[in-house]
């Protein structure tokens, strides 16, 4: 009966032991001090340029609060479909890896070395509507432009002409 019971407390709390809390990167830069050398969890979307360099490389990740760099291997790299920018929303990833308040390999800089990249959710290209008030207001600017341009002109050239004498009056 004991042993039933130990399987049932395992079960019931075996996922709170393997799980690992996710840390923000407010909660990192903040508190680096605290996270220097331990292992956490860190969950964003992939920004700006994927950038290998040999058998590592380099990804940049926000969560929306800050972008935290993440070091990692070239084949976790390749997971990497989508990497945010202006039409692009980029893969949602979570990390797990070392945080590194100064990493003495990288010039001193804050970061994050991978030891597990998992793609969460895939990135996509974004369709932007046409705003058709801004379109409005693009074409009434231009039209009024091209018409002030065109009354400077008609003044310009008619003061470029030369004026006629007018007669005498006869008294």
């Amino acid at each position: 009966m004991v042993s039933l019971f130990s399987i049932l407390v395992f079960l019931i709390f075996a996922p709170l032991l393997s799980a690992t809390d996710v840390v923000s990167s407010g909660q990192l830069i903040k508190n680096s001090a605290e996270y220097d050398g331990k292992s956490v969890t860190y969950r964003g979307e992939v920004i700006g340029e994927v950038m290998e360099r040999g058998k590592y490389g380099w990804i940049n990740v926000t969560d929306g609060e800050d972008t935290i760099g993440i070091w990692c291997k070239k084949e976790d790299l390749n997971k990497i479909k989508f990497a945010g920018s202006y039409r692009i929303k980029g893969d949602k990833v979570e990390i797990t890896g070392v945080f590194n308040r100064s990493c003495s390999r990288h010039q001193g800089g804050l970061d994050l070395h991978a030891e597990k990249l998992e793609v969460i959710e895939p990135g996509k290209e974004i369709t932007l509507p046409l705003d058709f008030k801004k379109v409005k207001l693009i074409v009434i600017f231009a039209f009024s432009a091209l018409g002030l341009i065109f009354l400077s002109s008609l003044r310009k050239s008619s003061l470029k002409k030369p004026q006629e004498p007018t007669p005498p009056s006869s008294v």
